[in-house]
């Protein structure tokens, strides 16, 4: 049996008098490219400096769960990996040392460039693009065996979530798999002077910043891979762990 945590109003009243400090991921979603291919950002100032700033090359640790997850994927076959919003590569570089297919996009330069000179440091191979995920992911249909998102696919409203999993679906080969994490409510999300507004259930904007962000409900998570077969589902330290199997 699993406990989750509920979503309740005097949880995210507090969280209101809080601080909210999520970097930018993107502004509001805009219809797919003709092209997924094509999908880049335009050279423009990286609005995820601030997070990334002081942080050196190799200083994020993998995901905890990597390697339950890499273990398991090679026991059932998977080979080509999507790290759906990969930033520096923590996670993208350790699959690609176990022998992985990987690929990775993000929003921000700098963690495209920082993620890319580390796989050079590694000696590894691994494709990493720049690219605005609310525009469509830049792949071909059924290209990845798996796709992970490590909290990620959370930071905009949940009609644009919704899109974004059903770009997922579109990328990810019958019978492959999705393995997300996200994090809820919790202290650590606020701070920085930022003072948060409620703009629809679970998701919460910047006064003035426009960031969103949205704090998922179990039923929500299910229902973004509706028909899916659920290989684990948990939650742990206010995160959510989730694989799902794509139908064959």
């Amino acid at each position: 049996m699993f406990s989750f945590q509920k979503d309740g109003n005097s949880i995210f009243a507090n969280a209101i008098r809080l601080n909210f400090t999520f970097m930018k991921k993107g502004e509001k979603m805009t219809g797919q490219t003709k092209d997924r291919t094509k999908n880049t950002v335009k050279e423009e100032k990286d609005p995820y400096m601030p997070y990334y700033n002081g942080k050196e090359i190799g200083q994020d640790k993998p995901s905890k769960s990597m390697q339950k997850l890499s273990v398991f994927l090679k026991k059932n076959n998977t080979t080509r990996i999507l790290d759906f919003s990969c930033g520096t590569g923590r996670n993208l570089i350790f699959m690609a040392k176990r022998g992985f297919d990987v690929s990775g996009f993000d929003s921000s330069k700098y963690a495209v460039r920082t993620c890319r000179a580390e796989l050079r440091r590694e000696g590894l191979d691994a494709q990493v693009r720049l690219c605005n995920m609310e525009r469509g992911l830049p792949y071909r249909n059924e290209s990845f065996d798996a796709v992970m998102a490590i909290r990620a696919m959370y930071q905009t409203k949940m009609e644009n979530i919704r899109r974004l999993a059903s770009e997922v679906d579109r990328v990810l080969k019958k019978g492959g798999y999705v393995y997300m994490e996200s994090k809820q409510c919790h202290l650590c999300f606020f701070g920085n002077g930022r003072r948060v507004v409620k703009v629809e259930p679970g998701t919460y904007k910047w006064l003035g910043g426009g960031t969103y962000y949205h704090f998922f409900k179990e039923s929500e998570l299910r229902n973004l891979f509706k028909g899916y077969r659920t290989v684990r589902f948990y939650f742990k330290k206010r995160t959510y762990y989730v694989l799902f199997q794509k139908p064959f």
